[in-house]
């Protein structure tokens, strides 16, 4: 078609909302039905935030989610604009200061601008990795957790005004103080 001017119909795209059929996650596209006009449409592409050097993958939309599709005239080629919920589909929250996701195994991650938190609902493990230093800075920390393994190379530094240690010393192999150390005397059996 090159060298011949498109008409205004053949240049025009137009707004459909239709129901992913199928989903294929190594391109990423999907199909859609429309049912205004009982077709299923073309693979569509689903647009990522990005790609080349800075990649990423949005999870696909699954079948059954309805969706927003910007489609040639002739219905052959588009892009899935996003996913709109429903009266059979309602959005997980309607504060419009929460960013919210929750995904299909129930994990949940939002982040509220009017309190400022920050929530991470995962149901499985989390694994953070870096190359550099990691400094967490907080009012307070609260690890609870079965067991808490801390594992240096060289050296584990613990500053502070005063620390309690609460429960039984099972293992040490040496110890090295310097300054004072107390103990508090057993308590009296009780009777």
């Amino acid at each position: 078609m090159s060298g011949l001017k498109s008409t205004h119909f053949e240049s025009s795209a137009g707004l459909r909302f239709g129901i992913v059929t199928q989903v294929d996650g190594s391109r990423p596209q999907v199909k859609v039905y429309f049912e205004d006009l009982e077709m299923e449409s073309h693979w569509l592409h689903v647009p990522q935030d990005g790609t080349a050097e800075n990649r990423t993958y949005k999870m696909l939309y699954r079948k059954g989610t309805q969706v927003a599709v910007l489609l040639d005239p002739y219905g052959e080629e588009g892009v899935v604009l996003g996913a709109i919920y429903s009266d059979v589909d309602p959005p997980p929250v309607t504060d419009p200061a929460k960013w919210h996701k929750t995904f299909e195994d129930g994990t949940v991650i939002e982040y509220d601008t009017k309190t400022h938190e920050l929530k991470a609902d995962v149901k499985g493990s989390a694994d953070i990795k870096t190359t550099g230093a990691t400094q967490l800075e907080a009012q307070s920390v609260t690890v609870k957790a079965m067991t808490v393994n801390v594992e240096a190379s060289v050296s584990t530094t613990i500053s502070a005004p005063m620390i309690e240690l609460d429960g039984l010393l099972v293992k040490t192999p040496s110890l090295l103080v310097s300054g004072m150390v107390q103990f508090a005397p057993p308590l009296p059996p009780t009777p």
